[in-house]
This record gives structure tokens, sequence and C-alpha cells, in this order.
């Protein structure tokens, strides 16, 4: 699973934001933030199924923090 971290960086414009200025190096940033968010979804899934309430709800942090990272990077793509 890979992981992506919220750092920011800067575009050739000066402009900050969370991919990059290069368009294949942002498109394979959100892979990797796609990647991550479905390897939260799996270990999800696995406390569901297992009927581990706690690990699940432990997850419920980790869930929000890559749907945001996704979301980010979307609003930076449109």
């Amino acid at each position: 699973m890979h992981t992506r971290s919220n750092s920011v960086n800067t575009n050739k414009q000066g402009r900050s934001g969370f991919l990059s200025a290069d368009p294949h190096k942002a498109m394979q940033e959100m892979m990797d933030t796609i990647d991550h968010m479905r390897g939260v979804y799996e270990q999800e899934t696995e406390a569901l199924e297992s009927l581990d309430a706690r690990r699940f709800v432990d997850l419920q942090q980790d869930k929000i923090q890559a749907t945001d990272l996704y979301k980010t990077g979307i609003q930076e793509i449109l």
C-alpha cells in the first residue's frame, strides 16, 4: 500500500498545493492517494467482517484524513 503525505508542493507559478505541477507526477500522486484510501477501506471492511468494533472506530480518523487528501487533490485538478 502506498501512502501519500499531506505535504504542500509549490508549482512553477509559485502557487502552493497538494499536487506536483508536473501533470504526470500529479496523476501518480493521485493514484497513490487512491491506493492509500483503498487500503484504509480494506482495513475497515476486515474490521467489520471480524466484528472488531474497536478497530473499526479507530480507523475512522484515518479514513477522514485519506478522504480529505483525495478531496484536496481533486479540487486542485478541477
